[in-house]
């Protein structure tokens, strides 16, 4: 893996937040403009008059909107990838929609002369699709600015459309007018976006002059039905019970129906906003690198249902009170609609987002025979049940639909993929959703105390969960230009070598001439170099080394650079495929090195390797963490700590944990083995840290560049555990605060550290409370070492 292909892979995860973060916070303010405009509708047209616009912008919706959403994720797929024929595809799509547009109209006119309307219907179905018309020529340039990622762009004219649509409709229902003129004031707001979006194309669009080339239009046709059909079913599954209704039930049902629907559609959108940005990136991934393709996949579910999850349980339980304020006491019924319409919402979030994963990654043909089962299950469902139940049994009906879709999905992308496992991704979430739902309902606040306290409920319980890891603040602080590389450039030399070991030492004579016999009773005649630096021990290390290693490579340093530094000493100066960094009070066991080395040989994905650490007397140390937080570091220090010194179980735990090759947060820096490439990626270690946290910080940023760090039980080293510090254990334990105080610092930025500290405040209170109970004297020394180590806390910046 090179060090091009890391870099690439951090951009492009910064890409997708930063393209996601655009599109979702215009889609907030765009959507929620366009619900406001719904919801005013609603009350002054009334439950019949929004019933038939509801009625005209789905109907005429099903007929034209698929072939314009078919044309655009066909043309931002195909733009994404061949950005230098931009002018040939747009040309030649328009022409296409001429003639698409022309025979949809045809057969949309025949469907109204077989339906029986009203006059008024009639006339506003009319003026509706007309705005769709031109609402659809918009839209094909909307997908040209979506595959360059110009996502700012998308988000203005986003915004601008429903803003003046708001500002219109609103002036019309405000002069009394009826749903005949505010359908007016949509199809004027479209005729205005078309020209304004257009403009954005002044330049591009002048090779839109030139001739048509219909062998392309043609392959356009044939590469895009497929899509169009996708759209169009998918159009069926999710808005034929509004026509339905209609039908059936007629307009004041319908309306009230129509009021649910338009709620859980702003909030799909506005979580589609994150498929909208991935859309143009998978697209060109899929055809590089499946790898990569199948983990973004999983991040970006797991995103969607940690978002997805609380919003229905939170509009589930909200419904009642949301509908209360937002449509009045005439649409009581949508409540209970919208009620169950919630509880499936977070399956259509990932049955949509897995649909164009799909189709990013050319299984059209796929996800259409899932949508089309999906809509006649949806027809037939509609049609058996709204007799009997009405408004219920539609959105009964569309939740039974998510749900057999949501399984048709997931298999089909488990097919395709590595398999995943929905419960890993959803428990969390899911029992944190249950959580909120609770409290919110035992609390029974207004609906503004209750959405606060539900978010406040929800993120408690995900962060005691641990769900959240450092790639996820990471990648968000990089998307606001808020993280900054500490890490020193790596210039190394050319690679010489198969192996080079790097030993720091400090006042530890005995422990690296055991530690130096025993590498090179391992190694013997193999190819390797070993390169220690000493600290300025002053206690005769240096001459000895020189007399009984001479082979070894010794810098001897005038002061205590610390370990970080003086790693990054010898590793400038290096020569090998791969570099070990050990403890000087280590013991490598036979063919450890050589089972590591074999390991990382067979993984060049692997960055950092590390193994086994044993006791003298064999027993198991703590080689590995996860990741670094304020709960790992209370469950770390205190009940691991504390108590497995003293428990066999925890023991029993530790070698259980310890029994099996996994990928981790973090590998002890007693026994570290890096690939070369990784360490020229993501820089040398930082010299920030005397001692202490340099090893968590170094697997951290290599997992945030894309490389794995693992451990593996297949190699042992014995580690004496801290002999260069022993003496000192106050200077220790300030170092290991000074280092941790900076870790959170760096990667977690004021927030983190703020927490660190109110962490720390609490720990210390309770210390002081448990040696009162108790009456515990401490020395003056520790009396003044805690003092000094809260000022230090206090006035760490």
């Amino acid at each position: 893996m090179t060090s091009h292909t890391m870099k690439e892979k951090t951009n492009t995860a910064a890409r997708l937040v930063k393209n996601s973060a655009w599109l979702f916070f215009s889609e907030i303010l765009s959507k929620l403009t366009a619900l406001g405009t719904q919801i005013i509708a609603a009350r002054y047209l009334g439950d019949e008059g929004f019933g038939v616009f509801g009625f005209a912008f789905i109907a005429t919706g099903i007929v034209l909107d698929f072939i314009d959403n078919g044309l655009k994720v066909f043309l931002t797929r195909a733009i994404s990838r061949e950005p230098e024929l931009m002018g040939d595809y747009l040309r030649n799509i328009f022409a296409l929609k001429w003639i698409l547009t022309f025979f949809s109209v045809l057969v949309f006119s025949a469907g109204l002369i077989l339906i029986p309307l009203d006059s008024e219907t009639l006339k506003v179905v009319s003026i509706v699709g007309i705005a769709l018309v031109i609402n659809g020529y918009a839209e094909m340039y909307l997908g040209v600015f979506r595959a360059f990622e110009k996502m700012l762009l998308v988000s203005k004219l986003m915004v601008f459309q429903r803003a003046l649509f708001f500002v219109l409709g609103l002036l019309v229902l405000l002069t009394g007018s009826h749903v005949m003129e505010f359908s007016e004031a949509f199809l004027l707001t479209s005729i205005i976006c078309f020209f304004v979006t257009r403009k954005q194309m002044s330049k591009p669009a002048q090779g839109l002059r030139r001739k048509f080339d219909w062998v392309l239009i043609w392959k356009i046709l044939k590469d895009s039905m497929p899509i169009c059909g996708v759209v169009f079913f998918s159009y069926i599954y999710f808005c034929i019970d509004s026509v339905l209704l209609f039908l059936m039930v007629g307009k004041a049902g319908t309306g009230w129906y129509f009021a649910a629907f338009k709620i859980i559609e702003s909030l799909a959108l506005l979580l589609a906003s994150v498929r909208g940005a991935l859309f143009p990136i998978l697209s060109r991934i899929c055809s590089h690198d499946g790898g990569r393709f199948e983990r973004l996949w999983k991040e970006a579910a797991r995103y969607l249902l940690i978002v997805g999850l609380p919003i229905s349980a939170g509009t589930a339980v909200l419904s009642p009170q949301l509908i209360d304020i937002l449509y009045g006491a005439d649409y009581e019924i949508t409540g209970l609609v919208l009620q169950v319409m919630a509880i499936p919402f977070f399956l259509l979030v990932i049955n949509e987002f897995i649909a164009y994963l799909l189709l990013s990654a050319d299984k059209t043909s796929k996800v259409l025979k899932i949508v089309r089962t999906g809509a006649l299950i949806n027809i037939v469902l509609n049609i058996l049940i709204i007799p009997q139940w009405g408004l219920i049994g539609a959105a009964i009906s569309a939740g039974l639909t998510e749900l057999l879709l949501f399984v048709l999905f997931f298999r089909a992308i488990n097919k395709y993929y590595e398999e995943t496992s929905f419960l890993s991704l959803v428990w969390r979430p899911a029992l944190a959703a249950v959580g909120m739902a609770w409290v919110i309902v035992q609390m029974s606040w207004a609906i503004i105390p209750s959405v606060l306290l539900g978010i406040s409920v929800y993120f408690l319980i995900l962060i005691l969960l641990q769900t959240f890891n450092e790639y996820d603040f990471l990648v968000l602080r990089c998307v606001f230009n808020r993280t900054s590389d500490e890490n020193l450039v790596a210039k190394l030399p050319e690679v010489s070598l198969p192996l080079s070991i790097v030993i720091v030492s400090y006042k530890s004579l005995q422990h690296i001439t055991e530690c130096l016999n025993s590498i090179q009773a391992n190694l013997g005649q193999s190819e390797y170099e070993i390169i220690v630096v000493d600290n300025a021990s002053g206690d005769g290390t240096v001459e000895s080394l020189r007399q009984s290693f001479p082979k070894v490579h010794l810098i001897a340093n005038d002061q205590n650079l610390g370990f970080s530094k003086a790693n990054n000493q010898a590793i400038k100066i290096s020569r090998g495929e791969y570099i070990l960094l050990l403890n000087n009070d280590t013991e490598v066991l036979q063919g450890s090195l050589e089972n590591m080395m074999n390991i990382m040989a067979k993984s060049p994905q692997i960055g950092l390797l590390g193994c086994r650490l044993l006791n003298p007397d064999q027993s198991l140390q703590e080689s590995f963490g996860d990741k670094a937080g304020f709960v790992q570091e209370f469950f770390r220090k205190f009940l691991w700590n504390k108590i497995y010194k003293s428990n066999s179980k925890f023991k029993f735990l530790l070698n259980w944990t310890h029994s099996e090759e996994k990928e981790v947060g973090w590998v002890r820096g007693a026994c570290m083995l890096f690939q070369r490439n990784a360490i020229a990626d993501v820089g040398l270690m930082d010299e920030n840290y005397f001692m202490y946290f340099e090893d968590m910080d170094i697997g951290l940023s290599l997992r945030k560049r894309g490389w794995e760090v693992r451990f593996t039980p297949e190699a042992s080293i014995i580690h004496h555990q801290g002999v260069s510090q022993s003496k000192a254990p106050h200077l220790k334990a300030m170092a290991y605060r000074k280092s941790q105080l900076y870790y959170y610092k760096k990667n977690y930025g004021q927030v983190g550290l703020r927490g660190l500290k109110a962490y720390l405040f609490l720990k210390f209170l309770s210390n002081a409370v448990v040696s009162f109970v108790y009456r515990r004297n401490e020395s003056e020394e520790v009396v003044r070492f805690r003092r000094e180590e809260r000022e230090l806390i206090r006035t760490y910046q």
